[in-house]
């Protein structure tokens, strides 16, 4: 791995891989050839917002640190969000998913303990509320995520 991680192009790409895939489990997918993909991408999504939390919370003296905190909060928080809609979701492919809802609630929880540390560690250094200092509101945050209409579709 490159010594030189670039946090904001790497939550970007996560964020943009997590639309796609809630995105994508609104179709009507076979299960035999697109399930042990999606799984993947979402364990893989699960390793690579650990290893961005890993990093940032090791690298104590990294300039941005405070700012890539937040965003990675964000990226957290989308992410426990699209984990609970899979165990809501009623699409015909969510229903393959559910031997594999166990290991997602675990990867959940994970996320839910990091973004309670994050946020502390956000509350105590920059000494205000990390809701009131999101870089990005919740309502365009979810803008953000919102699926395209169909017409945007080409």
């Amino acid at each position: 791995m490159s010594a030189r991680i670039n946090y904001d192009d790497n939550l970007f790409y996560v964020n943009s891989w997590l639309k796609q895939l809630r995105t994508s489990l609104n179709l009507d997918m076979d299960s035999d050839i697109f399930l042990h993909k999606i799984v993947e991408d979402i364990l893989f999504i699960h390793d690579v917002l650990m290893k961005l939390n890993q990093t940032l919370m090791k690298n104590v003296f990294f300039i941005n640190r405070l700012e890539c905190l937040r965003m990675l909060v964000l990226s957290k928080k989308e992410f426990v969000r699209f984990l609970e809609e899979l165990q809501l979701n009623s699409s015909a492919f969510a229903e393959n998913l559910v031997p594999f809802h166990e290991q997602f609630n675990q990867c959940r929880n994970i996320h839910y303990k990091d973004i309670e540390a994050i946020t502390d560690i956000l509350e105590k250094e920059s000494g205000i509320n990390q809701e009131e200092s999101d870089i990005i509101s919740s309502d365009e945050y979810l803008y953000l995520f919102k699926q395209e209409d169909e017409s945007d579709i080409v």
